[in-house]
C-alpha cells in the first residue's frame, strides 16, 4: 500500500473532523450530521489496510462521502488495486473479531442479479444482500452519552485490504 493514502484522506476530509482534535497519524474520526466514522490505517504481515467504522442514523451518506474521497485518491495512482471488503452481519460474526467478508462488486452483482441472499461460509446462513449493503437493517442514532464516550455501537466496517489487492507493479 502507498505511503500516505491516510494523511492524504486527512486532509481532503479535514472539514469533517470530529471537534477539530480527533485526528493522529494512523487515524481520525470524522462527523457529518448524525453520523461518525473511524478511519484506520493498520499494518498487519505486510498488509495494508484501511479500516473504515461507521455508526450513527446517516451512516450510508458518511459511508458514501468517505469512499469517494478514498476513491479519489486511489484514482491518483496508475497501478493501484484495491479490494473493498464488507463484514458479514449474520449472528456468529456480528460480534466476531475475525467475521467473514464479501468483496464489494461481489454484493453488487447478487443486487444487479435481483439476487437477495449470499450466504456466509462461517455460519451457513444465508444473509440478507441489501442489508450489507445498505446498512438498512437497524439505524442507530447517535446519542449526546454516546458522543462523549466515543464508543462506537453496532459497528459496520468497511475494510480496504492491501498486498495482493495493493499491488504496484513495477
Amino acid at each position: 500500500m502507498p505511503k500516505g493514502i491516510l494523511t492524504r484522506f486527512i486532509v481532503e476530509t479535514h472539514s469533517m473532523i470530529e471537534n477539530e482534535t480527533c485526528v493522529w497519524k494512523t487515524g481520525v474520526v470524522l462527523t457529518k450530521e448524525d453520523a461518525r466514522a473511524e478511519i484506520i490505517e493498520l499494518y498487519r504481515y505486510h498488509k495494508g489496510e484501511i479500516r473504515i467504522r461507521v455508526s450513527g442514523s446517516r451512516k450510508r451518506d458518511l459511508l458514501t462521502t468517505v469512499r469517494y474521497e478514498l476513491g479519489k485518491i486511489h484514482d491518483s495512482y496508475e497501478r493501484l488495486k484495491y479490494k473493498t471488503l464488507v463484514p458479514c452481519n449474520c449472528s456468529k460474526c456480528k460480534g466476531s473479531q475475525s467475521p467473514n467478508f464479501y468483496p464489494w462488486d461481489v454484493l453488487n452483482k447478487f443486487i444487479d442479479d435481483k439476487q437477495p441472499e449470499i450466504l456466509c461460509i462461517d455460519s451457513y446462513a444465508m444473509v440478507n444482500v441489501q442489508g450489507l449493503v445498505n446498512d438498512i437493517i437497524k439505524p442507530y442514532p447517535i446519542s449526546s452519552s454516546y458522543k462523549e464516550t466515543n464508543k462506537m455501537p453496532d459497528n459496520r466496517t468497511f475494510n480496504f485490504y492491501g498486498d495482493a489487492q495493493y499491488n504496484e507493479k513495477p
